[in-house]
């Protein structure tokens, strides 16, 4: 077989796998891409987690997207967003703090390697039924997908509180490296975090998305603009558009899709409080 015949034959292969290892949609109705590291940027009470969750209701329904990995400082769940909407989660979610996130994630990276490649080869079917429940409980699945061989796991990591945190602080430590390879380890980043500054470089300069909420200082959004991945458009653009968000609203920035919108939240603060708003986006 000749060199050339090879490579077409590798590519077409990259092609049917499609969004398993590219930065893409994951769904019509969803912000976030697969493989993607995702940054709200916002003060306390804002609606990070909120906004968050909202996409992760969104995307648990696609059949490999199969665990939400939850991150605080401590490992125990405080945010009232997030337990108001937990019980709503259809997926498998896991708590973890700080301390114990690196080798909890190590590890399941580690058995969805093992897995892909079993899978790969055509050897997970033939596993004993307490091998597989073994496999299954160490990835969280309740069953394999049915579409065994065309879907690879991907895992979402949902960080409560990104800012200044010590997994970030040196440039080469564990997740800081992880965000450049969110493609091969299909992990999807979330970041909630109430000053951009705090971020580490790594992710800052990954990030395929940017969502910031009002009340930063024109200072505070020039540095968001010229430090972030941002781009299809100019600062004056960005500055423009950003000084028109009013409260539960939130400036999306895509550097993939080259997008940038408001997205309104406030009908849903507004429904909770008895009144009734249609959902409204506004691309610029």
């Amino acid at each position: 077989m000749s060199v050339d015949k090879i490579l077409v034959d590798a590519l077409k292969q990259k092609e049917a796998r499609g969004n398993q290892t590219q930065i893409t949609p994951i769904n019509n109705d969803s912000l976030i891409f697969y493989n993607s590291v995702n940054l709200a940027v916002g003060k306390q009470g804002a609606g990070k987690s909120l906004l968050f969750l909202r996409e992760v209701l969104k995307i648990q329904k696609e059949k490999n997207i199969h665990l939400l990995v939850y991150v605080t400082s401590d490992g125990e769940t405080s945010d009232e967003t997030f337990l108001a909407i937990k019980n709503h989660l259809t997926i498998s979610v896991l708590t973890v703090s700080n301390n114990d996130v690196e080798e909890v994630v190590e590890g399941l990276l580690h058995t969805k390697v093992l897995y892909n490649d079993l899978v790969s080869k055509k050897k997970l079917e033939k596993l004993i039924p307490t091998h597989k429940e073994q496999i299954k409980q160490l990835l969280h699945l309740k069953e394999f997908p049915r579409d065994l061989y065309n879907t690879r796991l991907h895992t979402v990591l949902l960080f409560d509180d990104a800012a200044f945190s010590s997994l970030f602080k040196k440039d080469d430590s564990y997740f800081n490296k992880l965000v450049h390879k969110c493609r091969h380890a299909n992990c999807i980043f979330m970041f909630a975090t109430q000053k951009f500054k705090g971020l580490s470089m790594p992710v800052k300069s990954q990030a395929t998305t940017v969502m910031i909420y009002p009340g930063f200082t024109p200072q505070e959004v020039s540095y968001i603009y010229h430090n972030a991945t941002i781009k299809g458009f100019d600062f004056q653009q960005f500055k423009a558009l950003y000084s028109r968000l009013l409260k539960d609203q939130v400036l999306y920035c895509n550097a993939v899709s080259d997008e940038m919108k408001i997205i309104d939240m406030s009908h849903i603060r507004n429904q909770v409080e008895g009144e009734d708003f249609e959902e409204e986006e506004e691309s610029y």
